[in-house]
């Protein structure tokens, strides 16, 4: 015998079928239209007709200068602030110079003391030569202090030296402005310290009185690059204002 429950099955699942069918076709009839997203701001547009694009950094025309510290040491005074405009050779920050101090004051006692012993030792030497009889000293004593004379001079040089050494040192550990420009940013603070091997510099600076734009070009468009071409620039979000930018070289 047939089984009647396996007939009454097989009717159910084509109705099923239509019905979910049915309810398929109203949720996508009945479903709301999407909202369409209009941008806030359209897309720039050239007004060139074989137009290349490209996309710039805003940069100064001396370029990003990253100043740094040319000695290590504890950073003691910070003379600038972000946006400050300085100019050449303007202190920008130094470096605790109270040891080279303290070897600055020890030099110039060494260097009184060199010219007192070289003075008095071209005393010596010029009493001799004023003597009218040459017996009334040795020849070996003339010669010793006629070398004592020379050799003072050398050590007042030497003492000297050490001494302008020690000088362009603590001139080194105040770090000047290279040009006029304006300070970007300052990564610089009293009681830090600085390195001259530090990956971050302590300082940016750079001309902004005239700007440049650095554009990176595709390589493939970099033959239809034409120093007399024409450019405009728009900045991100401000399509509507178009700047006109001049050729300055190609890197």
């Amino acid at each position: 015998m047939k089984n009647p429950l396996k007939k009454i099955k097989g009717k159910k699942l084509p109705l099923i079928a239509i019905i979910a069918l049915c309810f398929a076709i109203y949720s996508v009839a009945s479903r709301a239209p999407e909202p369409v997203n209009t941008p806030i701001k359209l897309p720039p547009t050239s007004k060139y007709n074989n137009p290349v694009a490209g996309i710039g950094i805003v940069e100064p025309k001396s370029e990003l200068i990253l100043v740094a510290s040319e000695l290590n040491g504890v950073i003691r005074k910070v003379y600038v602030k972000v946006g400050q405009q300085v100019k050449a050779g303007q202190p920008l920050f130094s470096l605790d110079h109270r040891d080279i101090d303290a070897q600055i004051m020890i030099l110039k006692a060494n260097v009184e003391a060199a010219e007192a012993s070289a003075e008095n030792l071209k005393s010596q030497y010029s009493a001799i030569q004023s003597l009218t009889d040459t017996r009334a000293i040795s020849k070996e004593d003339a010669q010793n202090r006629k070398f004592a004379a020379h050799s003072s001079k050398a050590v007042l040089a030497q003492a000297n030296a050490q001494l302008k050494q020690a000088m362009i040192t603590k001139q080194r550990m105040t770090v000047g402005a290279p040009i006029s420009g304006q300070i970007l940013s300052v990564n610089a603070h009293p009681g830090e310290y600085a390195s001259s091997l530090q990956s971050e510099p302590l300082i940016r600076m750079g001309d902004t009185k005239t700007l440049h734009v650095r554009v990176e070009i595709d390589e493939y468009n970099a033959h239809r690059i034409s120093k007399s071409s024409k450019a405009t620039a728009s900045l991100r979000g401000e399509v509507d204002t178009q700047l006109a930018l001049t050729f300055v070289r190609i890197e």
